[in-house]
């Protein structure tokens, strides 16, 4: 056992030439500030303890170089065609120049393509290695403790006489040694080897300025076996010489120096006497076996190592250091996004599978972490800077890596927490969803989730407990996590939502003085119903699409056509639908898929839900305080089954009677026909009523702020007028200035619908002549003339009806029967027309 040989290789690393040469190839600039900024961070985020900048420097380093400067050699490629199918074929002497280079031999590797041999010289000069900078696990180590050096870290070249090596750095501020592994990128993993490769350990010695020590005890957990193997010299022999060799080396020093240094070679004496008495981390348990080299290789020394057993990583063992999120850019794409926030892992795979990599917004790289394998529990977080404010989450969506479905989440939940960590030390957490058995179909398939209690939070956590297939995948991985929001619709879309929602609220306050009948009632519920499904199931296309031939969507349509303006302000556009062999096509109201149009339907049903609606005219925009707790409290109701339109209205609850309209009630369906219409009949009249709400959209509408009809579209005298004075006058009108109780809100709602007949005299009316003066609503003429057939006759043969005004009127005189639902009313008013023609 030549320790002496070692020790001088050490000094070499105290060159301050070589030091100057290092300094010159790293980065260390960049390295430097990015370990500040991250430190600075870690102060800010209140980590208790915070991470130090040297600590951090060392982990800027170790990445650095494993991924930007050295590389690994298995085989030199060819030096002469170039070719990599290359296989060792013997041993060769060293050249004098490679001798300069510390060459202590020379591996002959020949060409399968030219037959051509290629010289591999193992250099071991660590100033040759700064120009090579290549080679296997000796080059590396050699290289790097220099590199470490010259960073200004306290560094020593680890000897495993298993045929490995390493480096150490002392942390001031963990007052240890801490391991790194240069060819692994491995940070503070001590029992990487035993546990990780499987290697068969027996003698680790550390060679440093200060002296040779034997820290065989760090890396195992198995010392009572391991001194089985300790066979080529006694214990006392080599703790002698680890002694002789360092007080030799120390001869010289200052009294202090000496003291300082034996102070902690006794800490550490006690620390690697603890570390091998402690019993195994769960983290320890998943530590992979080794990466580099080729599998042959890496199989012939027996270090692939064994499959990880079943355990779980803890919260906050060895979590990594916070990041910013860098994903500015994402709001741009992905609006109400939650942004500019910082992130930390339980893992991660550095460089290109770290936590950053979940947030930055692409789909070309991931966020890995060993940790979840095999029934490991790992986590992903989210933290605000304390500049922000908390936000209230209301989904999130995670998006599938782009290979090994085994490593996809599968159980897992998403936490939050409003605590301050830096008042507080410890972040509370709290769960706000749980999923289980979630399986991604395809590659880079995203899942959204709506959360059912939103809360204002500083910090969410991802924790994934299981993955697809624990018992095969060594690790979980996840493409991306998007947190999204309460979001400001944009600027151009806000006041047309609100103008509609406006003349909305008018249309109901004029209503509510009215005779009872459920249709109002039944036509906004339906609409918040319809955008409260969007919400809550923002990635599936069926709940955008309204077919204007189903029953509810049509009767809405029919029974205020400010529900339609609403609508096409909030971003539906008329479509029309292909249907199967040669029928017309079908017509519908689309909603794009877009985070923009989602925010639309946010902003109108937050002004919807907003203590103005149906009560007071609603302002043209909302505080952002407004519209959190709006938010908030609607997805409560939307979560628990009590949607707005139930709590609005009280019994008869639609679509599936849990509050929900479903996909079928959104879209026509073979059972939405009419009872006891022929089929026939009831094809043509439901294209015919389709046709007419859709008509409802061109249909202008125009309130003002008190909810009278404007000067530019007069109406007929009479009743009409003294009706809506009327409803204007009265106390029970009067009542809707305020929030009223439960039962006046279910009174006001069923006395709006008694309203209807008034309202389609309103509504239902074709567009006037430009330039005429006091033009007759058709349900106003339809009322004069006596509601008969003979007058719509005698109004088609004057020319002054067209089809579109007779089904308008014929509907208004049915409701005023009381005998139809609004749907049997529409088909008989289109059936009563036809035969008239």
């Amino acid at each position: 056992m030549d320790l002496d040989a070692a020790l001088a290789r050490q000094l070499q690393y105290e060159d301050e030439l070589l030091q100057a040469i290092s300094q010159s190839v790293m980065p260390l600039d960049c390295l430097v500030g990015s370990a500040n900024s991250a430190a600075a961070l870690s102060v800010s985020m209140g980590e208790q303890p915070a991470r130090q900048a040297e600590d951090l420097l060392a982990q800027e380093l170790l990445t650095w170089f494993k991924h930007d400067f050295f590389t690994w050699v298995n085989s030199p490629p060819c030096s002469h065609c170039g070719s990599s199918d290359m296989h060792a074929s013997g041993m060769a002497v060293p050249t004098a120049e490679e001798a300069d280079g510390n060459a202590g031999r020379v591996e002959l590797h020949t060409c399968r393509a030219c037959s051509c041999t290629t010289r591999f010289p193992r250099y071991n000069h660590p100033a040759k290695l700064l120009e090579t900078r290549q080679g296997r696990c000796g080059e590396w180590a050699n290289c790097f403790t220099l590199c470490c050096r010259a960073a200004g870290l306290e560094a020593r070249y680890i000897l495993d006489w298993t045929d490995h090596v390493w480096t150490e750095y002392y942390s001031h501020a963990h007052r240890r040694w801490i391991h790194m592994d240069p060819c692994e990128a491995a940070y503070d993993k001590p029992l990487l080897y035993e546990a990780g490769w499987g290697k068969q350990l027996s003698y680790v010695v550390a060679f440093s300025r200060h002296g040779v020590t034997d820290v065989m005890k760090r890396y195992t957990k198995q010392w009572d076996q391991l001194k089985q193997r300790r066979t080529l010299v006694t214990e006392d022999w080599l703790q002698h010489q680890c002694a002789t060799l360092t007080a030799n080396h120390r001869r010289g020093w200052t009294a202090e120096e000496k003291a300082e240094w034996e102070q902690l070679d006794r800490l550490e004496q006690a620390e690697l006497a603890d570390h091998a008495k402690a019993p195994t981390t769960l983290q320890e348990h998943t530590l992979p076996g080794r990466q580099t080299g080729s599998e042959g290789w890496r199989a012939a020394r027996g270090e692939l190592g064994n499959p990880p057993s079943s355990s779980s990583s803890s919260f906050a063992a060895n979590a990594t250091a916070f990041r910013m999120a860098d994903d500015d850019s994402v709001q741009s794409s992905k609006p109400g996004r939650l942004c500019g926030g910082v992130v930390r892992a339980s893992g991660e795979h550095t460089p290109h599978q770290t936590a950053v990599r979940a947030f930055d917004g692409g789909l070309q790289d991931k966020w890995l972490d060993f940790g979840g394998a095999n029934g490991g529990v790992t986590w992903l977080e989210y933290r605000l800077l304390p500049a922000q404010p908390a936000a209230a989450v209301i989904r999130y969506s995670l998006t599938a890596a782009e290979d090994e479905p085994n490593r996809d989440p599968c159980d897992f939940e998403l936490e939050g927490s409003l605590e301050c960590p830096a008042a507080s030390g410890t972040a509370i957490w709290r769960q706000l969803d749980k999923q289980a058995g979630v399986m991604f179909p395809s590659r880079h398939h995203t899942h959204t989730f709506a959360l059912q209690h939103p809360k204002p939070c500083r910090s969410y956590r991802l924790r994934i407990t299981a993955v697809r297939d624990p018992a095969s995948a060594n690790s979980v991985q996840l493409a991306k996590l998007d947190l999204y929001t309460l979001l400001d619709p944009p600027c151009q879309s806000q006041r047309p939502i609100s103008e509609a929602v406006t003349a909305l609220q008018a249309a109901v306050s004029k209503a509510a003085g009215s005779k009872p009948d459920s249709a109002m009632a039944k036509a906004v519920d339906t609409l918040l119903l319809v955008l409260a499904n969007i919400l809550q199931h923002p990635g599936d296309s069926k709940f955008r699409s309204l077919k204007l031939e189903n029953v509810k969507i049509k009767a809405m349509m029919l029974a205020a056509s400010e529900v339609g303006q609403v609508l096409k302000a909030a971003g539906f556009e008329e479509t029309r639908l292909p249907r199967q062999g040669k029928q017309p096509p079908e017509l519908a109201l689309t909603l794009d898929n877009s985070e923009t149009a989602t925010s639309n339907v946010f902003h109108t049903l937050t002004l919807l839900q907003s203590p103005h609606s149906m009560h007071n005219p609603a302002p043209a925009t909302l505080s952002q305080g407004q519209r959190q707790q709006s938010a908030i409290q609607l997805q409560k109701h939307v979560s628990q089954g009590n949607t707005p339109a139930q709590e609005l209205q009280g019994p008869e609850p639609l679509g599936n009677g849990e509050g929900e309209l479903s996909p079928d009630d959104m879209q026509l369906t073979d059972d939405t026909a009419t009872p006891d219409m022929p089929a026939e009949v009831e094809t043509a009249a439901d294209a015919g009523a389709g046709a007419e709400a859709a008509a409802v959209l061109e249909t202008p509408v125009a309130h003002s702020d008190a909810g009278q009809v404007p000067e530019s579209q007069p109406v007929a005298q009479g009743s009409l007028q003294a009706s809506q004075q009327a409803t204007h006058d009265t106390p029970t009108a009067q009542a809707v200035t305020h929030t009223p109780s439960a039962p006046q809100r279910q009174a006001k709602y069923n006395a709006s619908a008694s309203a209807l007949t008034q309202l389609h005299k309103l509504q239902l009316q074709s567009p006037s002549t430009e330039g005429t003066q006091g033009v007759t609503t058709p349900a106003a003429a339809a009322r004069q003339a006596g509601n008969s057939t003979e007058s719509q006759s005698a109004y088609v043969a004057a020319g002054q009806l067209d089809a579109k005004t007779l089904i308008h009127q014929e509907f208004a005189r049915l409701m005023t029967t009381k005998q139809y639902t609004p749907n049997e009313a529409a088909v008989l008013a289109i059936q009563n027309v036809r035969t008239q023609q």
